[in-house]
């Protein structure tokens, strides 16, 4: 019970690992949350990214419709030995959410400061940031809208000492739209993150996470790291954790026969935003078009049984950059049991 906050997660012969576990006392007002507690989600699904339990303080002021969010976060904590002192990576957010008839809306506004490269002889930059992050739900008779959008801005390295600094300037954007028919509904949604563009010296990669998963195989994190593992080593492969350099069109459906059980069918259409990037300038901007079919039971309230089927008509994009290489449609099917406590 003696660790210290962020510092490695190994278990040893002292020390217990806990993922959430944290206490809320009320003052000044507010809430105070203090402890190991989920962390990487604000808005909607999009661009979140929920790991195990992070070390934080959060401060929470609600007043009528109105809440305020303030809170620091240790990510990683590297005060060990003298070349790391102090060679730590914390955040800082300051928020606000405001609830109105059918929905709310917030913004987050989040200071990086990550100086686990800081020490000389390892790097000797530090990257200093912001990640601003808006989004807004609404719900009009059975039209239910959703949109966030995500800004990445500052300084990705900041040299200690001589060299040339790095800048962020990354966006995403994601938006949603779905009409309930009572057993039936119909949707669409588009989505939006930046690639980097090889012709600067910035990063405009933009920012993303693993919790939006739109398809089964096209960034498919669900799939292909959660419960096959990862497979593919072809340029450009798409069976990464998180959605990148990319632009997504999807329509989708869903009918629910019974109270438990969810069918749901979408076609997807994607494309790159940069096609030189990694050192590989791509014939092609075309990832290609998903079609996937799922069918879910929820058995209890906190356990379901889904299978899935997707279909990938490959686009040429995965050529990389000869028209030569030859590339195949691709298949998947798979089931999974999921329980959630």
């Amino acid at each position: 019970m003696e660790k210290v906050w962020g510092k490695s997660n190994s278990i040893d012969e002292n020390n217990i690992q806990w993922e959430r576990a944290y206490v809320t006392f009320n003052t000044l007002g507010g809430t105070f949350d203090v402890g190991y507690q989920t962390a990487g989600t604000f808005g909607t699904v999009f661009a979140d990214e929920v790991s195990g339990g992070q070390p934080r303080i959060k401060y929470t002021y609600v007043n009528g419709p109105l809440k305020i969010l303030a809170l620091t976060e240790k990510n990683v904590e590297y005060d060990i030995g003298t070349t790391q002192a102090d060679a730590d990576y914390d955040k800082y957010s300051l928020g606000a959410i405001y609830k109105f008839d059918g929905g709310d809306a917030g913004l987050l506004v989040t200071y990086y400061n990550d100086a686990r490269s800081s020490a000389v002889g390892d790097g000797d930059y530090k990257g200093r940031y912001y990640l601003i992050n808006p989004y807004f739900k609404s719900t009009f008779g059975p039209v239910y809208v959703e949109g966030e959008f995500n800004w990445r801005t500052g300084k990705k390295v900041k040299q200690e000492t001589s060299g040339t600094d790095t800048d962020y300037d990354g966006k995403s954007a994601y938006l949603m739209a779905k009409v309930d028919l009572g057993q039936f509904y119909v949707g669409a949604q588009v989505a939006y993150v930046q690639g980097d563009d090889q012709a600067t010296t910035d990063d405009e990669s933009g920012p993303t996470g693993q919790d939006y998963i739109p398809c089964l195989i096209l960034f498919g994190d669900d799939a292909f790291y959660k419960f096959n593992g990862a497979i593919g080593s072809g340029t450009g492969n798409t069976t990464s954790e998180t959605m990148s350099n990319a632009i997504l069109y999807q329509g989708f459906a869903g009918f629910k026969p019974l109270a438990k059980l969810e069918v749901k069918a979408s076609l997807t259409a994607a494309t790159a935003d940069e096609k030189n990037v990694s050192g590989c300038n791509h014939v092609s901007d075309e990832y290609g078009t998903e079609f996937d079919v799922t069918a879910t039971y929820k058995i209890y309230d906190n356990l379901s049984y889904m299978v899935g089927f997707g279909y990938l008509w490959t686009g040429d994009y995965y050529k990389g950059s000869s028209n030569a290489t030859k590339v195949d449609d691709n298949y998947l099917l798979m089931n999974k049991l999921l329980l959630t406590f």
